[in-house]
Parts: C-alpha cells; structure tokens; sequence
C-alpha cells in the first residue's frame, strides 16, 4: 500500500536503507524475502529506488560487532577490509536480482547514510581510504550491470570533496560516483549542483525532511531545485500520514501534506527549473519547464527552511517589514492561478491581489504560455512593503582624508519604477555636505549615492552610527548601522605583540555574537575601556596593514576563559586518531578491574553501578584512570568492554584489525575550533570558482552559497608553546577539512611558508599577530588606493565567537566564506581600503 501511495503522490524515486547485515545474517546464506516485498510493490507502482547501503554483519567485523569508535552509541558498523570479496559477492546477487536488466526498482546505490569523518550518526566511523574502497566495490558492481545502476556519495558536497576530490587525482576517483548526494542543505550552504555540473554529474538532496508541513513543503522543494538539486527528498511516513487513535493502522489517514506534495509533483514532474524570472527584483517567481507548458512557482517571500536567521536569503532586507499584496492584470484569465492544494482560485476576477507571505502559488498560461507570465508579473504592483535595500558602505580611507565621501547603495525591489528621497543622519562627529538626496529607481536598479565629508572628528573607537531612511511613492524603508574607517595603512611592523606600533592604525572591535549586548552598542567603546566596564565578556580589536614584504594582521582578543593551545597541524600523527593494536595494550592494562568495566551499562561506560562502587578495589579502578588517560579513552569509548569480550570467546581479537576506525574525533583539532583567530580575503575579480560551474545565468548572486573568498587563513596558539598560521584556502586548492588520512593535492592546507606569527596571552587578554608574505599572496597585486574584501571571526572554545559583518548590511549568510562549509558565515562583501 505504501508503494502505491508514493505513486498516487506523484513520486518517482524512493530511498531506502538496505542492510548487508539483513541479508546475510549468516556467512553464505542470502535472505531476500523481506526486501523482495518491498522491491515488487515499487515496479508495481513504476517507483525507482536508491539503496543507502550500509551495516556489515557482526561476522564480517574484527570483534564480532560493531567496533567501538569515538563514542559508546555509535560504533563503527562496516566490515573489515577482508571481507569485502564477501561483500561485493552479496552486492552482485542483490544488484541483478533488483535490477534485472533494467527491467527491476534498484536505479541506485548510495554508500552509507551521512558517513562525515569519525562522528556519524549512522555506523560509519571509519577513514576516507575505507570508504573509498567500499565505493570502488559499488562502482565496479554497479557499473557492470546492463544497463548500468547508478551510484551515489555522499550525503552533502562538503562531504564529496573531502572523499574523492582533494587528492591527486580527483577525475579519476570521482568516476566512482555518478550523484552527489546532500542532506537538508539550504540555499545559504548549498553549492553542490555547481560542483556536479562541472563533473558532469547528477545532484540531488535525498533527505529534505525540513519540508513537513504544507505551506513548507512547495517552498522548501522550489528553493532546493532552484539550487540545481535534480531529484528533491522531502517524504517521511509520518508526514504523509496521520496515525488515527485506536487504529491498529500505523498510517491512517493522509495530512495536508500529502496533498502539497502530490501538487507539487503534478505541476513540476518533466519541467526543470530554468531560471528565476527576474533577477534583479520582485517577485519571487521561479520557471519550471518553459513556453505554454511551463510552471511559474510564485513565493510571496523566501522562507528559511530552518527557521533560522533572515539573513540567509537573497534580498534578506525585504523581510525586514511584514504583510503586504502583490497584485497583477488577469482581467482575461490568460492567467490560471492554483493554490498548494492544487485548487484552481481568482477565477473571474480582473485583478488578482496575493499576500506577501511564505505561501506558495502555482501559475500556468495555457495560450500566453511563460512569455504571457512575465508580461503579467512584470507590471505587478506592491502595497505596504520594503521598497528598496539600504547597503551602508564602510570609508576605506582614514577620515582625514582630503575628498573623503559617504557611499550608499540603494537597491529598488520592485518591478516598478520608484522615485523617493534617501535621508542620512550621520552622528555628531561628521558633517556632511549633503544630507538629503533624490533618487530615481528603475525596476531592480541599484544606485550608488555619495555625500561628501565636510568635517570629520576621529573617534578612538573608529564606530560612527549612521541612520538611513528612504521614503518614496511606493514606500519607507530605514536602516542604522555603525560604520567604520577600514583602512590598511603602509606600514612596517614588527610581529613581537608590542601593539605600540599598531596605535595610530584604526581598527574594528567586534563584540561575541550572542551576547546580550549587541554588536553595535559595543563598537562605541575603545577596547581598553570596554575591557574595564565588561571584563567577563568576550570581544576583539581588528586591525591590518601592509608593506613590500608582507601583509599584516593583529587581533586583541579580550578573552576571560581561555581554553589552552591546538595541535600542531603539520606534525599532526594521522595515524593516532584511528584504532591500532596500541589499544590492546591499554585495555589489557585495564584487566584487574574487569568487573568494573563490565559492569557498567553500554552506553555509559564510565558510570559503575553503585552496588559495584562498594567493592574495595573501586577506589584503585578510579585513581588507575585518573592517572592513565589512554586507558580511560578504551572505557570511555566502549573499546575496553568490547575487547574484554571478545576475547572470551576470540583470545586473538584484535585492534590491529581496526586500524581504518577512528578512536578519536577530529573535529576539535580543526583550525576552526577553540580559540582560534580566522581571517580571509576576497582580493581577485569575480569569484574563487574552481572546480565548479556557476549558474548566475539562472540565479542572481547570493541565492545560494558563493565561493567569494580567495584566501584563508587560521591563527591560533600550540600545545607546549608557540603558534601554528594555517593556510586552510588559496587559488587552486580544492575545497576541504584537512581530515586525517585525507589525500592531498599539489596544493593543500598548510603551514604559511615564510610567514610571521605569535599568540601571546597577557591576563585576559589574547593578541593574535601575523605577518603573511606576498609570496603566499602571489596571485594578489595589491596597489595604494584600491580595496579589498577582509572578513574575520575570533573563535571563541568557551562562548560566542566574535564575528565581523553579522550585522552589517553589505553581508549576508554564506557558507563558503571561510571554513567549516556547513557553518555560515557573513559573507565577504564589506571592503577595506589599501592606504598610501
């Protein structure tokens, strides 16, 4: 029945999870039956499906079940590399079982479900190499098959280019993959499509689970398929049905979005997504398919999938105000206007007049086709909306500067022509000659204005509060933002934490971001006294400079809970983060308390019951851990139970066969993580595109991620003294995390050759010091008078992280900005200025 209900929903493909372990329990004996059900009843309904293939069986693991890895409740469940003859063996079986010449449901198979390097949620804990050759076997079987079943990896792109993009030889190892698959991956994050489209490959996002509820499912599914993403995965069971009380039925009746879904694929099913109709202002109108067959989706406005900040979309600004209409010509009816639920509305009325809200509305013209469409939307008229975008410009000289100007950008939303008056209300210490300017807005446009400083008094604090109001025939629109002076000065310094130096050189102070005190209201103090008055909280001075040799950054970080030094990255032992026989020796050091850790419960191994605490050796078992932290590890981890175990009935398990498991997560020896000072740069035409295709033909600028940094870089103090200056980005280097065990490229992250660099720690204050020479920044020619885009975060292990540009107006959210790609960033759009 289910099959046959994705069917009646409009739904094509079906991904489901399948188990080596549930057909082969025991080693040679394939049990089909319950997978033969499922397969019969998708050819019946005509639904393809992608296999998430995953779970090894216990025999096919070194200790006869899952191997414990980083954490108690995730070990790693993927077979020992000699088990995969046995594994490929059963692939074969089920592949041309499924498949049958093409004439079965398995279309294809993706290699595990969010496999991410050593904390997945779902059995994988193992290396990049493992998974790589798990993904050979699926290729090689996969790809045998006439016609061929396709194969997917590896959840989300950041993922992809880790596994098979970052070494040597990326064309060769992504022959292996013919989909990049991604999860939950929104507009802000999203780049993937970009990625395949250069490859050649399919993109889709096979877990899109946000979309559960009917006004979220069209919005979800439009913006994710604008993205690029071919095939969209947004049905769970229980969104599709309720469970009714007393029913012995799980699935009883269908919800609302069942009904959402089913539309969605009636008017969308066969049309591709072509473009945004307008790229330059409103409405949200998206194409899919084209001429009189073609589907306009029509957004009021862009939702966040996650609820989260408004500053993840395009044109973020407009949602600043709420309610509003958007009404268009139909007096003919040329124009057919259908609801989320498929319902055909506005019929017979000359006017059709749209909420501005999330809702989504399907437009047809079955003799106009899409060239009528846009005719219509063109001339559509707003009411009580956002008219324009206000971008604040930041000076890029010093304020002294003789013929220093104000520049403001406005940006008109609407596809209407407006004519208004931008006001400017500069703060006290500025005078401008002009404060009141009329503009003239074609539909989209975007003027820049500019007001000369008549006088300018510098403030220590280098923040000066600007309010901005427009007020036009279609509507006001304000904003405020503190402005700065973002200059790097000609200047020699010397990288020894004298900040004497750095004293006449302006800087930005930027205040932790969750804070209850904001951003803005923190700029207004000199570090020196916002230390005093806030000791306990976290904020940082930014300044930079340059000279013929290098480029110079500092921070000054107050910083009350320091959180200790990193690793040394370029000596990082790759090797001691994975499971090796060094593990036997720690757990057999853990034998004469045995009963300890047996006793404890699975999943928390390190609490012992309390009957056993009264034993008289409990005493010795703590203070042994205490004073043996690797020991402790082999607890914490569930590997001294596991091992104990075993060994019972195996006395030659072993670790050693292990050695593809990670024992310990990566993730808080990343760059990224703890105290760390994180800067990039923005100093090329156009953007850092490698590898990837760009669809501003389709798109405007900013829908999705955008690679608009060029260069990126990490500070931050080492364990045993010292400093360590990461380069995590550069021109031609492939995008990724610097995993352990992860092939490197003739370009990869490293330490900054020939760079200069200290981390000093003076009470609770951190001054983080670089000097990056020119020769690192070859592809940079930098000039006295040009600007450049800098964007920084001050990392912060034990609260808010300090972040430049999160409120500015010139940013928005990003997640290609600066690393880790799933975590967004401001954008790097605010610009600095090279001074003479």
């Amino acid at each position: 029945r289910g099959a046959q209900t994705y069917a009646r929903l409009g739904v094509k493909l079906v991904r489901c999870a399948a188990n080596w372990t549930d057909f082969e329990m025991k080693r040679g004996v394939y049990r089909w039956q319950g997978m033969d059900a499922i397969m019969q009843a998708m050819v019946k309904a005509r639904i393809k499906t992608m296999w998430t293939v995953a779970a090894a069986p216990f025999w096919a693991m070194p200790f006869g079940q899952p191997t414990p890895a980083c954490i108690p409740t995730k070990a790693d469940w993927s077979c020992a590399p000699e088990y995969l003859p046995l594994y490929k063996k059963w692939l074969t079986a089920a592949c041309k079982r499924y498949w049958d010449h093409g004439h079965g449901a398995l279309w294809a198979l993706e290699n595990w479900n969010e496999p991410w390097e050593g904390i997945s949620i779902s059995g994988w804990e193992s290396d990049m190499q493992h998974y790589r050759a798990i993904m050979k076997i699926i290729a090689e079987v996969a790809h045998s098959q006439k016609p061929p079943i396709q194969t997917a990896a590896a959840c989300s792109i950041m993922n992809t280019e880790d596994k098979f993009l970052s070494g040597r030889h990326p064309a060769k190892e992504i022959k292996m993959v013919d989909i990049f698959t991604d999860h939950y991956v929104q507009p802000a994050f999203c780049y993937g499509p970009m990625v395949s489209h250069y490859w050649g490959k399919q993109n889709m996002d096979t877990e899109t689970w946000v979309a559960c509820n009917e006004m979220m499912l069209p919005q979800v599914m439009t913006q994710f398929m604008a993205d690029g993403q071919q095939h969209v995965n947004p049905c769970f069971p229980l969104f599709i049905y309720f469970a009714a009380p007393g029913s012995p039925d799980t699935y009883t009746m269908p919800t609302p979005v069942a009904l959402a879904c089913n539309t969605f694929n009636y008017f969308i099913t066969d049309r591709p997504f072509q473009r945004l109709m307008f790229m330059h202002h409103l409405p949200f109108a998206f194409e899919f398919g084209q001429g009189r067959k073609g589907v306009v989706v029509l957004l009021g406005r862009l939702f966040t999938p996650f609820g989260n900040s408004l500053r993840s979309v395009l044109w973020w600004q407009f949602n600043l105000t709420h309610g509003g209409t958007m009404s268009f010509k139909n007096a003919d009816g040329a124009i057919h206007v259908y609801n989320i639920d498929g319902n055909r509305v506005f019929l017979h009325q000359k006017t059709v007049t749209l909420p501005v809200n999330t809702l989504a509305y399907y437009l047809t013209s079955p003799k106009g086709g899409m060239k009528l469409i846009r005719q219509r939307l063109a001339a559509a008229t707003y009411t009580h909306v956002r008219p324009v975008e206000i971008i604040a410009h930041n000076f890029t000289r010093e304020l002294d500067t003789p013929q220093l100007r104000l520049r403001t950008t406005v940006h008109n939303l609407l596809p209407e022509s407006i004519s208004g008056t931008l006001t400017i209300t500069a703060p006290a210490e500025i005078k401008l000659a002009t404060t009141r300017m009329a503009i003239r807005l074609a539909p989209g446009q975007s003027v820049e204005v500019a007001s000369a400083v008549r006088q300018a008094r510098i403030l220590a604090c280098n923040s000066y509060a600007f309010k901005y109001s427009f007020t036009s025939n279609a509507g006001q629109a304000t904003w405020a933002e503190n402005l700065h002076a973002l200059v790097a000065p000609k200047q020699t310094i010397q990288i020894n934490g004298e900040l004497s130096q750095w004293k006449k050189i302006p800087g930005v102070l930027v205040a932790g971001h969750k804070q209850g005190e904001s951003s803005a209201e923190a700029a207004w103090l000199p570090f020196i006294k916002q230390a005093a008055a806030n000791p306990t909280k976290s904020f940082a001075q930014v300044k930079v400079a340059y000279d013929a040799k290098y480029f110079y950054v500092v921070a000054r970080v107050n910083h009350p809970a320091p959180t200790g030094g990193h690793i040394r990255l370029a000596t990082r032992d790759d090797n001691e983060y994975f499971r090796s026989a060094k593990d036997d020796a720690y757990c057999e050091s853990l034998a004469p308390y045995q009963k300890f850790v047996l006793g404890a419960a699975w999943n928390t191994p390190l609490e012992v019951p309390a009957a056993l605490q009264k034993d008289p050796q409990f005493a010795a078992y703590e203070k042994f851990l205490g004073t043996h932290p690797q020991a402790r590890d082999e607890v914490a981890t569930g590997a001294a139970e596991v091992f104990f175990k075993a060994r019972k009935t195996n006395p030659k398990a072993s670790f050693a066969d292990a050695t593809y498991v990670y024992k310990k997560n990566p993730g808080p020896d990343s760059p990224w993580h703890g105290d760390t000072f994180q800067f990039a740069l923005h100093v090329l035409p156009g953007y850092n595109a490698r590898d990837m295709i760009l669809d501003t033909n389709k798109l405007p600028a900013g829908f999705h991620a955008m690679p608009d940094s060029d260069y990126e870089y990490a500070l931050y103090a080492c364990k045993g003294g010292g400093s360590e200056l990461w380069c995590l980005m550069s021109p031609g280097m492939p995008r990724e995390h610097y995993y352990p065990r992860q092939p490197q490229g003739a370009i990869h992250p490293g330490v900054v050759a020939g760079g200069l660099h200290l981390v000093k720690q003076e009470g609770a204050v951190t001054i983080y010091e670089a000097a990056i020479p020119w020769t690192a920044l070859n592809k940079w020619h930098p000039r006295a008078g040009g600007t450049f885009g800098f964007t920084f975060v001050v990392n912060n292990g034990s609260g808010p992280a300090m972040i430049f540009g999160a409120n500015a107006s010139a940013t928005k959210l990003n997640g290609l900005t600066m690393h880790p790609y799933w975590q967004p960033s401001p954008s790097c759009t605010i610009r600095w200025g090279l001074g003479k």
